[in-house]
């Protein structure tokens, strides 16, 4: 019988970081130790495996059991392989307290992996397997930053009748998600010394204005709006500013990253012509 707590913690010790958020050739960097672990443990289970690549030295993994009559329904389980950083280097080894396992990615999503893969070992090895179903699990990466694996997925023209896709929703199940869109924007100023600060146009004091306006005026205009039923009203955030060089010459550039939380029916373009 499969074990998937066991599972878990083997590849909570294997660090997957998005390389997103970490310096260049960092170990702990990539996905692609926990894709080869997981490959050997589907095809030990004597399920199809292969790997997707999506990126260079990252790779989706592809596990299937196929039925033994013909193929007339398909289900995806999608869980992700990555995970951001951590805060400290033991949160690599899995510990357990109060009947949980705690770890980097234990939830977000390698409890779903381990969760999801173990049951299609089990099913594998089973007299009981689907006559004309057939799963597929597909780790992905990339998740955490820009959904290469996903994308890649898509791409490839995989169909389901059924997917489930791995994450944190305390056991919930959750039919409807909401877009993000992330937009950079941009001040340009004219720099002078801090003592004559006149001759100058400080390109921070515009963005202020900018980041006050998007939290309050766009912010509430944003509740105003009609409330989804199940995902309720689309958000905004400015989450990350940038300017300046040192405390005495006007800054003369500024950039902030904004997270715009969409609903269905909202794109890409309307909601830069609305900002």
């Amino acid at each position: 019988m499969s074990n998937p707590a066991k599972l878990l913690r083997e590849i909570i010790a294997l660090p997957s970081v998005n390389p997103a958020f970490l310096p260049d050739n960092h170990p702990h960097a990539g996905e692609q130790c926990v894709a080869d672990f997981l490959a050997v443990t589907a095809a030990r289970a004597g399920l199809e495996v292969e790997f997707q690549k999506v990126l260079p030295n990252r790779a989706n993994i592809i596990a299937r059991l196929l039925p033994p009559n013909k193929t007339r329904q398909r289900i995806l389980l999608a869980p992700h392989l990555d995970t951001v950083n951590v805060a400290h280097e033991s949160q690599f080894s899995p510990g357990t307290k109060g009947g949980k396992i705690y770890g980097r990615g234990a939830c977000d999503t390698k409890g779903s992996v381990a969760a999801m893969l173990a049951a299609l070992c089990e099913l594998a090895r089973s007299k009981q397997r689907p006559r004309e179903t057939e799963i597929v699990f597909a780790g992905l990466i990339d998740e955490e930053n820009a959904q290469a694996g996903s994308r890649a997925l898509a791409k490839s023209g995989l169909k389901a009748d059924l997917a489930i896709v791995g994450e944190p929703t305390r056991l919930q199940v959750v039919t409807a998600h909401k877009g993000s869109l992330w937009l950079e924007m941009e001040t340009r100023g004219r720099a002078a010394h801090g003592a004559t600060p006149q001759f100058g146009r400080n390109a921070v004091h515009e963005m202020a204005r900018i980041v006050d306006w998007l939290q309050t005026d766009y912010a509430a205009s944003l509740k105003r709006r009609r409330r989804h039923p199940l995902l309720g009203l689309p958000t905004v955030n400015v989450g990350v500013i940038c300017g300046g060089t040192q405390a005495n010459i006007v800054p003369d550039h500024c950039t902030i990253t904004v997270d715009r939380r969409t609903l269905p029916g909202e794109t890409e373009a309307s909601v830069r012509r609305e900002i």
